[in-house]
């Protein structure tokens, strides 16, 4: 019977989030700790005193909801960033050790610069090189190919970001020797600055 009645009202409060709790927070709190001249310039006296308890209940458990929240996305908020070097530190990591195969199907997004690339449901490379993180997988609708059905595949960021920077790791013919890589890098930088 309880589940019945508050059931909805339990599971509304659940999927609203932080927005409703902070807003509940604040309403009661105004209504409960206001001087007693504004509640009666806002014509709330009477509501204050016959909701006094209702109202408490709303502080006391919308406090503790944010309380909760913000306790539970502080490790989030401070791990976020060593998340995001761990990622692209493996990305940099994989991106040195690329196969021939892995290395000519990523050369289109840059000596090209193709946004979107199409393989197959079942290419070993394209599905690869999404398990590495260098490139995902921009839709699940499929085109009809050769072979099978091709899907669409864009390159990561962060990806992208090395792979311009340094060219070199894909082999392309065009890449400078070894000793030209920095000149290749200030080109590239300079390059950038001139189009922003």
């Amino acid at each position: 019977m309880w589940e019945a009645s508050f059931g909805p009202v339990v599971n509304a409060i659940r999927n609203a989030g932080p927005q409703l709790y902070t807003a509940a927070l604040v309403a009661s709190s105004l209504v409960l700790f206001l001087p007693d001249s504004v509640i009666a310039q806002i014509g709330l006296t009477g509501a204050r005193e016959t909701y006094r308890l209702p109202l408490g209940l709303v502080f006391v458990a919308s406090a503790s909801l944010v309380a909760v929240h913000t306790l539970f996305s502080i490790p989030g908020l401070l791990t976020s960033p060593w998340r995001n070097w761990r990622y692209r530190s493996h990305v940099r990591e994989h991106l040195s050790r690329l196969t021939a195969q892995e290395k000519q199907f990523l050369r289109p997004y840059i000596a090209n610069g193709e946004a979107t690339r199409h393989a197959s449901v079942t290419d070993g490379i394209a599905n690869g090189l999404q398990a590495k993180g260098i490139v995902y997988r921009a839709a699940n609708i499929t085109l009809p190919g050769q072979p099978g059905l091709l899907l669409p595949y864009n390159l990561q960021p962060i990806a992208r970001k090395i792979l311009e920077r340094k060219c070199w790791l894909l082999d392309h013919p065009s890449v400078p020797p070894a000793k030209l890589r920095r000149l290749s890098n200030w080109v590239v930088r300079m390059r950038q600055r001139i189009k922003t």
